[in-house]
């Protein structure tokens, strides 16, 4: 049994004490026969831009009381330590908790009648149906939003969101988590199309745009075409523009060694950036799609074989002190590295490096030369080796190595 876990008796006197009045202070129920309450369902995968969602559906309806699960952690009596001791384990230790307090949320608005603002990951389309039914039974109008987002933007954002400045939102969410919600949503979406307790479906995206909406008439059929989980499939795999794209490139970089700075780039925050690696072909075909852009092709290639030697290394058991952080740092000669003015980068690389078994230097030796010729070609074409292919999961030999097993465990999200 997990150390963190609270007994159901403690779970209610949290709630009575402390989650109610904050998630339901300042709101006004609907009380006059007349006055019809509304709950609306809004989801999508982690990190999709849920909460700037939020901000568009309170001012159409300024009644409706928000709820998001990640909000209620903070109410775990271990919340403060885990955040400070161990924070990639946070999510997991308080997952049952938070989702229990949503639980008692939904039931209390229910009971009490408030319109209600339900957030979630529509990972699980039966119960966001059931959820539907409870409200529409009990004389609420349901309005179902779903958000559509590429989900290697979604998944770059939830490493984003964990490294950006400490509040009660920053936490790790495993590969998993990330990648249910978003395989699920189309079918959440494509079951509130035939339930008739939804009311009115809405897909939208970050900016806001409607770019689907449909609302039942009086006699419960569809005002206008279906379609609404086409939209969201459809507007999800749109590619990036070529700027966000290159800043794409840059983030994963950046994200990636401040991760091995940390220390904590290991067997949970590993699926996620797998994963990114596989993204990344994708991505650079995006940023770099004119014939002139070789060259930064055969560099994001060079970036490429260093985050395949990092993923291997990493998955071989070697410690975080002796993972390398940047692909430029990484590739810097000796001399560079040895030099007395340092930057922190260059400092940890010649620290890093002092560390290594006599193998391991030549491995590394080798994959730097990889990266060297395909960062700087001769223009000699005989001369200039086959680049591995821009997206394989390249390993320390350059070839495409086996998937790895997703090593992380990841408690249920809380709320839908």
């Amino acid at each position: 049994m997990s150390p963190y876990r609270l007994e159901q008796e403690q779970l209610e006197s949290i709630f009575r004490a402390e989650v109610r009045s904050y998630v339901f202070d300042g709101y006004t129920p609907s009380r006059a026969p007349d006055d019809t309450p509304v709950l609306v369902l809004l989801g999508a995968q982690p990190a999709a831009g849920k909460s700037r969602a939020q901000t568009a559906i309170i001012r159409e309806n300024p009644d409706v009381v928000p709820l998001t699960g990640d909000r209620l952690r903070q109410f775990h009596s271990a919340y403060d330590d885990l955040m400070e001791q161990n924070p990639l384990e946070m999510p997991n230790a308080t997952a049952r908790a938070s989702g229990a307090w949503v639980k008692m949320s939904i039931d209390h608005a229910r009971d009490n009648r408030y319109s209600l603002l339900l957030e979630g990951t529509f990972r699980d389309p039966e119960m966001t149906m059931d959820t539907a039914r409870e409200f529409a039974e009990s004389g609420y109008r349901v309005h179902l939003v779903a958000l559509a987002v590429n989900e290697r933007v979604s998944r770059m954002d939830t490493v984003s969101r964990y490294l950006g400045p400490g509040d009660d939102t920053n936490r790790w969410t495993p590969a998993t988590a990330h990648d249910l919600g978003y395989r699920m949503a189309p079918h959440t979406v494509r079951a509130a199309e035939d339930n008739p307790h939804v009311h009115r479906i809405t897909i939208t995206d970050r900016s806001g745009e409607d770019l689907f909406t449909n609302t039942r008439t009086p006699e419960g059929d569809w005002a206008g075409p279906t379609g609404a989980a086409e939209t969201l499939l459809s507007v999800r795999e749109r590619p990036l523009e070529r700027d966000g794209a290159r800043e794409w490139l840059v983030r994963r970089n950046e994200y990636t060694a401040a991760l091995v700075e940390r220390g904590e780039f290991g067997p949970v925050t590993r699926p996620t950036f797998e994963k990114l690696h596989t993204d990344a072909g994708t991505v650079a075909d995006q940023a770099w799609p004119d014939p002139e852009d070789s060259r930064q092709r055969l560099r994001h290639r060079a970036d490429q074989r260093f985050h395949g030697y990092l993923l291997d290394s990493s998955a071989e058991g070697t410690p975080s002190d002796l993972l390398p952080a940047s692909p430029d740092v990484f590739s810097a000669s000796d001399t560079r590295v040895a030099a007395d003015r340092l930057d922190a980068g260059l400092e940890r690389e010649r620290d890093r490096r002092s560390k290594l078994s006599a193998d391991r230097v030549g491995i590394e030796n080798g994959v730097r030369e990889e990266m060297r010729v395909l960062r700087g070609p001769s223009r000699d074409s005989a001369r200039t080796p086959t680049a591995p292919e821009a997206g394989t999961e390249m390993g320390r030999t350059g070839q495409r190595q086996p998937d790895r097993e997703d090593l992380q465990r990841d408690g249920p999200e809380p709320g839908l």
